[in-house]
């Protein structure tokens, strides 16, 4: 390298912006592939890559084809506001959670089971509102 024709802020922006590109493809990836693993956990095995993993390539793939287009519909979504009003969306994403939080409460059958344990059966509703927010999914916590 040429110490006159090296600029270092303009270095050090390229590199700033591969850490960006990085981290996103990155948790894109992990959310998909967690996501997959779960689903493979409830078929107990049914889909594992040993004994599966054509199956289990397609779900994987599946799972990270719906969260990308979640995620382009969040992004054209919040374009809709403009620029830098990132308040829409946030209430918008937020309201989604509440309202899938209650709807699990009230049509999921953890409602009967845990009449008792209101600590639980919030967690669980707010779990599987949070999770619902990519994909939709049922998730179950065992004791």
């Amino acid at each position: 390298l040429n110490p006159r024709e090296f600029n270092i802020q303009q270095y050090s922006e390229e590199v700033d912006s591969l850490k960006i590109v990085f981290s996103l493809v990155s948790s894109i990836f992990s959310l998909g592939w967690s996501f997959s693993v779960y689903k493979v956990a409830k078929k107990r095995g049914t889909l594992d890559m040993g004994s599966n993993p054509i199956g289990r390539i397609v779900l994987f793939l599946s799972n990270l084809f719906l969260i990308l287009a979640r995620l382009q519909s969040f992004v054209i979504f919040s374009y809709f506001f403009g620029p830098g009003n990132f308040y829409p969306i946030i209430a918008f994403i937020s309201g989604h959670i509440i309202l899938i939080s209650v709807l699990h409460g009230m049509f999921s059958e953890v409602s009967v089971l845990m009449k008792s344990n209101k600590k639980r059966l919030v967690t669980i509703c707010l779990i599987n509102g949070l999770s619902n927010i990519f994909l939709h999914n049922y998730i179950d916590l065992d004791d």
